[in-house]
């Protein structure tokens, strides 16, 4: 528990003063004070950049699993492995997670829910005094604790590494080369490339909906300081789709209705192969494994799409996966809404 101290109340008494007030006592002495001060030589503030990124980096270390990224963070005494997701608009951890650090619950306790591909789920709040994200270090932070299984029995995970602490930072996404650079600074607007290799700029925007948490649901100062998630145009069977950058989704997934759109009968999709996938909320639903005839993102045509067409929360057209993801090297500025995809291999 924080202790607050209150400064020292001085009385002044004086002889042969009758009930001195203690307001003209405490002006006589600031007077005083500041008569025998010698003033201070005016010095220029350095002036704050408004842009740019600093020469140092905080690094996170990303383990494939599979197609899905996964890290260990820190969370006071705790070790934490969660998936690194920037589709999921908040942090999330298990309520054993939660047990394990003594995750404590916020006060007033509030009715809140996320929604994800396998419906709604009930959570609640909770905060931690540390967490670590490799080397960065953050104070005082917000959780949100879900009663939900996330991962598999074979694959468990605690929790979900969102948007409301990777948003704090610029991201040189590397999947491939198992890192994430977080930078405290954001792109400038005429920067051309963050690296010093060439890369294109795809138009990106903040998305509209937040289908996982509801701006709605979350307390006023809460809801300003989220990141937004970021979509990407991508041209699909031809039409331009927005898709949603998500390094939590295994693998990239068309809603049904967009695939519609974009020309997929349902003809074919009846004769497609039929699986399931795992949302966020611990429940399977049903997919469909699609061939679409082209797909091209940041310029580049991909040879044989063959992606999931399943249910997505209202507002998402589709998810850009990890399938797509841990073969780019891709920068997310949440700060700014800019994305750039490497166009050649780096030499870190």
């Amino acid at each position: 528990m924080r202790l607050f101290h209150a400064a020292p109340i001085v009385l002044l008494l004086c002889a042969g003063c009758a009930n001195p007030d203690p307001v003209q006592v405490r002006a006589r002495i600031l007077a005083q004070q500041a008569q025998s001060q010698p003033a201070a030589p005016a010095v220029a503030a350095a002036p704050v950049p408004e842009c740019g990124l600093p020469a140092r980096f905080d690094t996170l270390a990303v383990r494939m699993d599979g197609l899905q990224p996964v890290v260990r963070v820190g969370m006071d005494e705790a070790t934490a492995t969660m998936v690194l997701d920037t589709g999921a608009s908040e942090t999330i951890v298990t309520t054993g997670l939660a047990a394990r650090f003594n995750a404590r619950a916020a006060q007033p306790a509030t009715q809140r829910s996320f929604v994800g591909i396998d419906g709604r789920t009930a959570v609640q709040r909770g905060f931690v005094d540390t967490l670590k994200l490799g080397t960065a270090t953050l104070r005082q932070v917000n959780l949100t604790i879900s009663p939900a299984s996330l991962g598999t029995p074979a694959q468990p995970r605690d929790g979900l590494l969102g948007l409301d602490l990777l948003g704090l930072f610029d991201m040189d996404l590397d999947l491939a080369g198992g890192r994430v650079k977080l930078y405290r600074g954001k792109l400038c607007p005429d920067a051309a490339s963050p690296w010093p290799v060439a890369a294109t700029e795809v138009k990106a925007r903040r998305a509209k909906l937040d289908p996982l948490l509801g701006a709605e649901q979350l307390p006023a100062n809460r809801a300003e300081q989220r990141a937004a998630r970021l979509e990407v145009p991508v041209v699909l069977n031809g039409k331009i789709v927005w898709a949603l950058i998500d390094t939590g989704a295994t693998n990239s997934v068309v809603a049904a209705d967009t695939a519609r759109t974009v020309g997929v009968t349902e003809a074919a999709l009846a004769g497609d192969p039929v699986g399931q996938t795992l949302g966020a909320g611990g429940k399977t639903a049903l997919v469909h494994l699609h061939s679409f005839d082209s797909l091209r993102v940041a310029g580049e045509a991909l040879p044989q799409p063959r992606l999931l067409i399943g249910p997505l929360p209202a507002g998402t057209a589709m998810l850009l996966g990890a399938d797509y993801l841990r073969n780019h090297r891709v920068w997310l500025s949440y700060a700014t809404a800019r994305v750039f995809v490497a166009k050649e291999k780096l030499a870190d």
